[in-house]
């Protein structure tokens, strides 16, 4: 199952040990932002872009953990809803908008039952960054409770012996490209009886970026307020995907599965998405 029309293949072992990082950095995340959100010390405010609230926090690496947030009234008429954020940061199509560095990404292949896919993310070249690729394994949960509903994305880099020895499929979107280093890119969409909150998570080790630390850490925290900025908006004027929601593009409509978010139902296709539907529960 772990490969059927994709280009890797794995086995049973892999295919745990590659979920597993994907469902560790899924729980890792939310634990920084319940230890934010609930008062943790230890991070610094950076300011803010427009409505988006930046932060960071030392946590060991090279470079900090950052986060941007966004929050708003459930009842402010700028308020965007569940199914559109989620639709926004899900979508391909959506990401080349609201992603300035983002190019195109392709599914390698599923692993944990489908719960989880292995992709290939190409990033656009800048006059101060190099054009990369991001090899990374993601996962996606979906929480309905009685006092609210949570969507949180994840994705981690795969480990450098996968990288190495899928080389030459790796290769078809660039042999001389900059492997990226990503520990945690996460997305979480939180609403509650009063509010909706966007909150967009980033600890980066390997940058394409050809800046020394101290700046390169500016950069990083205003791209962040960048996404998250450009996320909202276009969630609240109806930027919304046409066609099914996918995270890499798909040729086959045909395989798109209706699942519900807030009080809207959305098509969806392609791994990691799908299972979003039988993810409500308390977890």
């Amino acid at each position: 199952m772990n490969g059927v029309g994709h280009p890797i293949s794995l086995d049973e072992q892999e295919s745990r040990r590659l979920s597993g990082m994907a469902h560790g950095t899924l729980s890792d995340a939310l634990g920084h932002l319940e230890g934010f959100n609930s008062g943790q010390h230890g991070w610094t405010n950076l300011g803010s872009d427009g409505d988006v609230k930046l932060f960071s926090q030392n946590v060991g690496a090279s470079l900090p953990l950052f986060l941007g947030q966004l929050t708003a009234s459930s009842a402010s008429a700028a308020s965007a809803s569940v199914a559109d954020l989620t639709a926004v940061i899900l979508s391909d199509a959506c990401r080349r908008f609201w992603d300035p560095s983002y190019l195109a990404s392709h599914v390698l292949c599923t692993c944990g039952d489908s719960r989880s896919a292995v992709l290939c993310t190409e990033q656009k070249g800048s006059p101060v960054s190099a054009a990369a690729l991001w090899t990374n394994v993601c996962t996606a949960r979906h929480v309905r409770k009685e006092q609210g509903e949570r969507i949180t994305y994840a994705a981690t880099s795969v480990p450098s012996d996968f990288r190495k020895k899928h080389q030459r499929t790796l290769s078809k979107w660039g042999r001389d490209k900059k492997e990226l280093i990503t520990k945690i890119w996460a997305m979480d969409v939180l609403r509650t009886q009063d509010q909706v909150q966007f909150s967009f998570m980033l600890l980066s080790e390997a940058s394409s970026f050809l800046l020394p630390n101290f700046m390169l850490k500016q950069v990083l925290a205003s791209w962040l307020g960048v996404c998250v900025n450009s996320v909202w908006r276009m969630s609240t004027s109806g930027m919304t995907p046409k066609g099914s929601i996918c995270l890499a593009p798909t040729t086959d409509e045909d395989d798109a599965e209706m699942i519900m978010l807030g009080s809207r139902q959305l098509p969806v296709s392609g791994p990691v998405i799908i299972q979003l539907a039988s993810e409500n529960g308390s977890g």
